[in-house]
């Protein structure tokens, strides 16, 4: 990245340092700009690299203009201070569209459905198959799979959440909800009252619950 990319990126991270009073809580009602954005803190304050200045063959006057620009281009190209920069596609942090956030995740963007404070998405991740060991026969085969016992690359579907706050993506799991629901102590202390069992059931009633008592902010325009 040139010079002035850099500088843009320095700016949304200076900018991440912004009190409540110059924020706007997040509600359904709230806009999210339309955009890529290149890195966390373009996210977070809500100023991502609009469509308007995107360089690309697809046409922008389809709703889905910026997924089809993420799916079909190695590079995002755009106009910026009247020069072309050029980033890679799968380093971006995601974009939004039509008022729904995707995120990049093990380079492929998913849909995050559950927005707030904690965020619930499904993503597919690569897994490494090793199909050799002491439990397993050497002439076993299947569809797909080789008799030399050599490693194999596949995707498994599963759960995440990510802080937005902090930034960070972590597995959707009993000990990560445990964590999360420690920052409020009413919350913490009725799901620790439940059996082991019910806390699993109810991890993502209580991650509603927790939203719903700890809104996000975003900057003012």
């Amino acid at each position: 990245m040139g010079r002035i990319v850099l500088f843009y990126i320095f700016l949304f991270n200076a900018a991440l340092l912004f009190s409540q009073k110059d924020s706007i809580q997040y509600t359904r009602e709230f806009f999210l700009n339309e955009g890529i954005y290149i890195t966390y803190s373009d996210f977070r304050m809500n100023r991502p690299i609009s469509k308007s200045v995107l360089e690309s063959n697809e046409d922008k006057s389809q709703l889905d203009f910026i997924g089809k620009v993420v799916q079909n281009s190695e590079f995002i190209t755009f106009n910026f201070g009247g020069h072309l920069h050029k980033v890679k596609t799968d380093s971006i942090w995601g974009f939004a569209q039509n008022n729904t956030i995707f995120i990049n995740y093990d380079k492929k963007m998913f849909r995050i459905p559950v927005f707030g404070n904690i965020s619930q998405f499904i993503a597919s991740v690569e897994v490494i198959n090793n199909f050799g060991g002491n439990g397993m026969s050497p002439y076993y085969y299947n569809y797909g799979m080789t008799v030399t016992n050599m490693p194999t690359k596949s995707r498994e579907v599963r759960q995440f959440v990510l802080d937005f706050y902090s930034g960070q993506v972590l597995d959707y799991k009993l000990t990560t909800i445990t964590e999360i629901l420690k920052r409020d102590e009413k919350l913490y202390k009725d799901f620790m009252a439940l059996s082991k069992g019910k806390r699993k059931k109810q991890m993502g009633l209580f991650l509603r619950n927790y939203n719903n008592t700890h809104p996000i902010y975003f900057p003012k325009e």
